[in-house]
Parts: C-alpha cells; structure tokens; sequence
C-alpha cells in the first residue's frame, strides 16, 4: 500500500530553498527551482502572519532558538503540526514539536 504524506511549510522555506539554489547554482537555477518549489505536490505553504511572529517571539523568549527556526516552528504551531522534518537538531530544544530527519 503506497501511502501519501501531506507536507505543511512555512512561506519562509521558499526563501531559504531558492537563495541556496541561487547561491549554489546562479539565478537562472534558482528561478526555474523556485517555481517548481511552489508547485511540489502535497506541499501546502503556509502564510506568515503578525501572529506567526508573536509567537515566534514567544519562541525565542523561551528556547535558545534563531529567529528563522522560531518562525518555522511557530507556523507549525499555529497550523496545528506538531512534527518537523529537518536535520537541524536546534529545534529538538522546543518541546512543542518533535523533530524527525528526512
């Protein structure tokens, strides 16, 4: 049985994804890469908001976490996703979520 797995991103990670891209590879890559990014199936990609940054403030008033892993995490929160897929260990610190490696 194939199962699917529905992804929740933040808008935040289109940033991040095509300026490696974009670093890595030249512009051209990173536009082309960017615009398949925001089509990748099963990705839904979440808006920042006011109260995104709210509680991602309350995040890094709490945890020793960057500003950018706060807001990830508090777009998870906020959309109810309490599991986050990454190989960055900082946000094993918020005992909110629970992080996994792809």
């Amino acid at each position: 049985i194939k199962k699917e797995i529905l992804g929740i991103t933040s808008a935040l990670t289109w940033d991040e994804f095509t300026w490696i891209v974009k670093v890595s590879l030249g512009k051209d890559v990173a536009v082309e890469k960017g615009k398949e990014f925001l089509i990748f199936p099963n990705l839904l990609i979440k808006n920042i908001t006011l109260s995104t940054i709210n509680k991602a403030q309350e995040l890094i008033s709490k945890y020793n976490i960057r500003p950018r892993d706060a807001i990830h995490a508090a777009c998870a929160l906020e959309n109810n996703v309490d599991l986050i897929c990454s190989f960055d260990v900082d946000f094993d610190e918020i005992k909110e979520i629970k992080r996994i490696e792809p």
